[in-house]
């Protein structure tokens, strides 16, 4: 897995995780990781404030912050 912006990589095993993982199951689990190691919180406030998009042909896995300008309308 890679978070957007800066290459983090992640393997799906040492967090119990797979590429069929569901995606809130995948942010809960990294959260604490990302949270120490860079000081971002990928769950803030009850909200999700980042999204998971899923390669099938490589089965990577990537993390990203989700649009501003889409929560303004949503």
């Amino acid at each position: 897995m890679t978070l957007a912006s800066k290459e983090l990589h992640f393997p799906y095993a040492q967090y119990s995780l797979s590429f069929d993982s569901p995606d809130t199951e995948i942010l809960q689990a990294l959260q604490p990781v990302i949270l120490e190691e860079e000081g971002l919180n990928i769950l803030e406030s009850d909200e999700e404030t980042f999204t998971v998009k899923k390669v099938e042909s490589s089965k990577n896995t990537f993390i990203f912050p989700k649009s501003v300008a889409g929560n303004l309308f949503s």
